[in-house]
């Protein structure tokens, strides 16, 4: 029920003075204190209805004016509803992490049965625990994660934080088991070539060797030339004979989208041996794409005068 309409006189002159006196404060600080003003007339004064002045200061890196707001306003009851509450804490977290304050972070992740978008709260502990240095409850935590429908929000994110904090031995040892529970989904972590090295790197380490399929993903999934070289160049003939037709096509089609052309008119002829006709063929139609977009044009006449073009892979002769 709405407060009498007589305490609108004192609110009217106490904002006008609030403004009068904070004129030169930053403008998501006095939306901050004005929302609460504001917020007197009605039944639920002591509510905050909205979080965006709060988003706001966080988003000029105002860290530690948001957190001096935020520190009285730590309890549900002190907003509207419980998922901008939840949100308030979230955001807390952020600032208290930029500022190294990593214990104060975690404590402002402290969950409740009010707590809402758990996932989000989920992620940002990961990022705090990582930040701090301790990759095993980060780990515990994205296991955790992993099994929330929401996952798939997460993934790019979680590979790039996975690359910038294991680097060590021992780290990547700690890293090594969760990327090797999750290979049979490859997409969420291993076709990243940057984590599949590390997975490589942990199973030397722990002295597994990975089966054919999860160990030559990083041939599959490069990011340049140097990488597709590189990958290359770590494959044994065991393993360049044991390639599926699917895996030989797919390294040819990551190859054509990072637009190494170039580097597959040279390469395209190592990957011939062993194989049919059937995937000859189609080896062939990319040697020859390639070759076009390059502007071989003359290498292109002379190997269809000389017949390579059939004879070698199994395209049809010109008439």
């Amino acid at each position: 029920m709405l407060q009498s309409n007589s305490s609108f006189p004192a609110f009217k002159i106490s904002a006008q003075n609030f403004f009068y006196r904070n004129r030169c404060k930053t403008v998501a600080e006095v939306l901050i204190i004005a929302a609460m003003l504001f917020s007197a007339s009605s039944a639920s004064a002591h509510k905050i209805s909205s979080w965006e002045p709060y988003k706001s200061l966080f988003e000029q890196g105002e860290c530690q004016k948001l957190i001096s707001h935020l520190k009285p306003l730590s309890k549900p009851r002190n907003w509207y509803d419980n998922r901008m509450w939840s949100r308030s804490r979230i955001l807390n977290s952020k600032c208290q992490m930029q500022l190294d304050n990593y214990k104060a972070a975690l404590k402002s992740l402290k969950q409740t049965p009010e707590s809402e978008e758990r996932d989000v709260w989920l992620f940002q502990k990961i990022r705090v625990l990582l930040k701090s240095g301790n990759q095993s409850k980060a780990i515990t935590n994205i296991r955790k994660l992993l099994k929330l429908p929401e996952k798939f929000s997460y993934l790019q994110s979680l590979r790039d934080d996975l690359k910038n904090e294991f680097h060590t031995d021992k780290e990547v040892s700690l890293l090594f088991p969760l990327l090797h529970e999750t290979r049979k989904n490859y997409k969420w972590f291993l076709s990243d070539y940057d984590l599949h090295a590390l997975y490589i790197r942990g199973a030397k380490l722990k002295g597994i060797k990975p089966e054919h399929t999860y160990r030559v993903l990083g041939w599959l999934f490069p990011i340049d030339e140097k990488t597709a070289r590189q990958s290359h160049k770590n494959l044994t003939a065991k393993d360049l004979k044991n390639m599926s037709p699917a895996e030989l096509l797919k390294r040819v089609r990551t190859l054509t989208r990072l637009g190494l052309n170039d580097y597959l008119v040279k390469h395209l002829p190592q990957l011939r041996k062993w194989r049919s006709r059937k995937v000859l063929k189609k080896l062939g139609k990319a040697y020859l794409k390639a070759l076009f977009v390059e502007r071989f044009y003359y290498r292109i006449i002379i190997f269809q005068k000389k017949g390579q073009l059939s004879k070698l892979w199994s395209l049809p002769k010109e008439t």
